[in-house]
């Protein structure tokens, strides 16, 4: 085995894709948590549940069905889910370039074999001093 394929197996048993049902969920998940009405129902969510703390601490005989909890709820699973996505996304796009960047390596090593600049040769160099000289 040369020693560009022996990179080249350690890189690849370095790298863990991810599992297929992570990529499926956040493939999945992906277009709700980026779209606009998710954003515009989560500020209309947070406004209303905001609003009616607002309504219950002014209003005594207010009672909200909706408390602040329950917008912040909303937010951090939207959040969350958004996170999840971008998150799936940024590892998928590593390991993609971290191929490229293995691929570039392989397709250099492979084309030119590493020579010396300088040959090394058997014999001693002139000036060097050895112990039949003394």
């Amino acid at each position: 085995m040369t020693a560009g394929a022996a990179s080249r197996a350690q890189r690849a048993q370095r790298r863990r894709p991810l599992p297929p049902a992570v990529r499926g969920l956040a493939r999945r998940l992906a277009p709700f948590v980026h779209h606009p009405a998710t954003t515009l129902a989560t500020g209309i969510g947070m406004l209303v549940t905001g609003a009616a703390e607002i309504l219950s601490d002014l209003l005594t005989g207010f009672d909200a069905a909706l408390a602040t909890h329950h917008g912040l709820v909303l937010l951090g699973s939207v959040m969350a889910l958004r996170g999840l996505v971008d998150l799936v996304t940024a590892i998928e796009r590593v390991g993609e370039g971290l191929e490229e960047i293995d691929n570039e390596t392989d397709a250099v090593a492979d084309a030119a074999p590493f020579t010396p600049l300088h040959p090394v040769s058997s014999q001693a160099a002139p000036h060097a001093k050895t112990e039949n000289a003394r």
